[in-house]
């Protein structure tokens, strides 16, 4: 692949950039502590907006990687950031990337997640050359494969208890991934 980094992507109705400190007081308040958007991902609401801030500040960090890809997802009709999406578990070797999302809910239900990932997907395959993007969500989490389907990713699986949630119990993972070339065909 050819690693271009965090660099910044703009769609109709969004900007996706790097993280920035003065992002701490939006991002607490717009999702980091936003329950509903929370109860599917990996960590709990942040307790204080310090979490937040040491959030960014690691994220941050790790933008000298030039294979680090790490977006802040800022909505310009509200002037205002709501979320975030990402690249993770990368393979230079199997040309492959992991997608990752999450936005306040209050911009739920409008199509911005859908335009967020099919920005984040284009640049994949346009600029980086990637051969395959994964994507995977708590099956509880239908709105997400929602957005995965929209964006024409293709269901292979299913990993059975195969995430521990914030309550201790198991959830089952549904996996969907699109290639290269059914990027090319549906574009």
């Amino acid at each position: 692949m050819e690693h271009k980094g965090t660099v910044r992507l703009e769609s109709e109705r969004l900007i996706l950039r790097r993280f920035e400190m003065t992002d701490t007081d939006a991002m607490f308040a717009n999702w980091a502590t936003d329950e509903k958007t929370t109860k599917y991902l990996r960590w709990n609401p942040h307790e204080s907006k310090m979490v937040t801030a040491e959030y960014i500040s690691g994220i941050i960090s790790l933008y000298l990687n030039p294979m680090t890809y790490n977006w802040i997802i800022y909505f310009k009709d509200e002037d205002t950031v709501i979320g975030s999406i990402d690249f993770h578990a990368i393979s230079d070797r199997d040309e492959r990337l992991e997608l990752g999302f999450c936005m306040g809910s209050r911009w739920w239900n409008r199509g911005l997640m859908t335009e967020a990932v099919r920005t984040a997907i284009n640049f994949a395959f346009g600029e980086l050359k990637a051969h395959k993007i994964g994507a995977s969500y708590q099956e509880e989490n239908v709105a997400s494969g929602k957005v995965m389907m929209k964006n024409k990713m293709i269901y292979e699986g299913r990993l059975r208890e195969h995430y521990r949630r914030n309550d201790g119990t198991f959830s089952d993972v549904l996996y969907y991934g699109i290639m290269r070339q059914e990027w090319e065909k549906r574009r």
